[in-house]
């Protein structure tokens, strides 16, 4: 039983494509917030959104065209601010990876710019999850303004056989706020497995 969301929904697509072999394997899929088609810098509509959208795009071309100016601009700014770059980042004790925060203080401004470029450009093949037939469950909150419940629906449209459903008054923090329902729903995948005493199940974030 594999769930996630976001990009951790984006995540699991990737891997479901990639290994195709997985397949028989998948008792359940749950997509919460998927974002579909790649993600975008408008979240939603109006005059404020429109230039929220045309500040982001000045962003990801500065990070693009200037990194280097960037990288200094952020060793500049206090270590307070989530975008300055630190050099004495290091790995918890633990031996457990940089929280996403912690992680983007020691990401050059280069990375960043390839990493926003593959999240954007991709053009995910619906087949390998068609191939999951009903075992794919799409959620989406109708509040959503990161991932508008409208890319899930597009989502849902290549998808015949899989469960759609917009959770109302939710935004994207849905398994935050509607922890129960999403527990409920993957129990739902994986019930079959406890009773033969195989329940296994993966979040991915």
């Amino acid at each position: 039983m594999l769930a996630g969301h976001s990009m951790g929904a984006m995540t699991l697509t990737r891997l479901v494509a990639r290994h195709r072999e997985l397949a028989p394997r998948i008792r359940g899929l749950l997509l919460v917030s998927p974002p579909y088609g790649g993600i975008s810098t408008r979240t939603g509509t109006g005059p404020s959104q429109s230039f929220l959208t045309l500040s982001r795009n000045l962003l990801a071309s500065a990070c693009t065209h200037t990194p280097r100016l960037l990288d200094a601009t952020r060793r500049r700014l206090p270590t307070t601010s989530r975008w300055a770059l630190r050099s004495d980042t290091h790995p918890a004790s633990d031996g457990l990876p940089l929280s996403c925060r912690q992680g983007l203080h020691a990401t050059a401004t280069s990375d960043i710019a390839a990493l926003w470029h593959d999240l954007a450009d991709q053009q995910p093949d619906p087949g390998p999850l068609r191939q999951l037939g009903s075992r794919v469950h799409l959620l989406a909150g109708s509040l959503d303004a990161h991932i508008p419940p409208e890319q899930t629906r597009r989502l849902a449209a290549l998808l015949p056989d899989a469960q759609m459903e917009t959770v109302p008054e939710a935004t994207h923090a849905l398994p935050l706020r509607h922890a129960q329902l999403v527990t409920d729903r993957i129990t739902r995948f994986a019930a079959p497995l406890s009773i033969h005493g195989l329940e296994s199940s993966t979040w991915v974030s």
